[in-house]
């Protein structure tokens, strides 16, 4: 167990779990509770995994990314020891870091692990890539560059290429292929994604769009915004990724 006689040093996210969950020694309780009633930064983390519960607290996911941007705010706030506002400064990092935890928390219950399975098998194989057309014409260069990399699932290079070609002469079908690359990439960026799909609904990339959207909403943790489209689907008479959305809508609706 660490140190905690002084307030420049804080409680481990690892502890301060296993005091949440009272699983820790009397003892090492009480010089946790001493030390609480001097730092309002702990404090404010305590009462985040309270919110969390005890089944997203054993996810390393969420315990990961709660010590990294603890440790970010952690560093930033230094320099407060040499302010004289110094409490006004930790209470405003703690209600940062309670905002934080208790948005990954959100995120986290509302995914269910079949329904995350579910959406990580329909993005296994990409989207089929558009026959290309050799020509000289500059402007297709990096149009052709960007599919070939697509091809080749070098995702990162496609978002660049495409990306270049679309801003030179944009069309629905970089947009589609720039929107697929986003989503496929191995860093991720769905919230990018589901902007590129939502300008294509009223296009020939209509029903793909849609379907693809959903899957960026869910990604990004807009699983709301993921039902209400998935109930669109549902609900249609014709859709080629009907059943799929069915599957998916009973996933998150248990």
């Amino acid at each position: 167990m660490i140190e905690m006689d002084s307030k420049n040093i804080h409680i481990s996210e690892e502890l301060l779990r296993d005091y949440s969950l009272e699983i820790i020694s009397n003892a090492a309780r009480a010089r946790i509770d001493n030390h609480l009633q001097e730092c309002d930064q702990c404090s404010a983390v305590l009462e985040g995994l309270k919110l969390a519960g005890e089944e997203v607290l054993h996810g390393e996911d969420f315990m990961a990314d709660l010590k990294s941007r603890n440790l970010e705010l952690i560093q930033q706030n230094k320099s407060a020891a040499a302010n004289p506002n110094r409490l006004g400064s930790l209470l405003k990092v703690a209600a940062v870091i309670l905002i934080l935890v208790a948005a990954s928390v959100a995120i986290l219950l509302q995914r269910s692990p079949a329904a995350q399975d579910l959406v990580s098998q329909n993005l296994t194989q990409p989207y089929a890539a558009p026959p290309l057309e050799r020509g000289e014409n500059s402007l297709n260069e990096n149009w052709q560059k960007g599919i070939e990399a697509y091809r080749s699932r070098n995702f990162e290079s496609a978002v660049s290429f495409i990306q270049e070609s679309y801003n030179q002469e944009a069309n629905d079908e970089k947009e589609f292929y720039l929107g697929l690359s986003l989503l496929y990439q191995q860093n991720s960026e769905p919230e990018k994604a589901a902007v590129h799909f939502e300008n294509l609904i009223n296009t020939r990339y209509s029903e793909q769009a849609l379907w693809y959207k959903i899957l960026a909403y869910y990604l990004s943790g807009e699983v709301d915004s993921c039902k209400t489209s998935l109930e669109k689907i549902v609900s249609s008479k014709v859709h080629y990724k009907k059943k799929a959305a069915e599957r998916l809508l009973k996933k998150l609706n248990p």
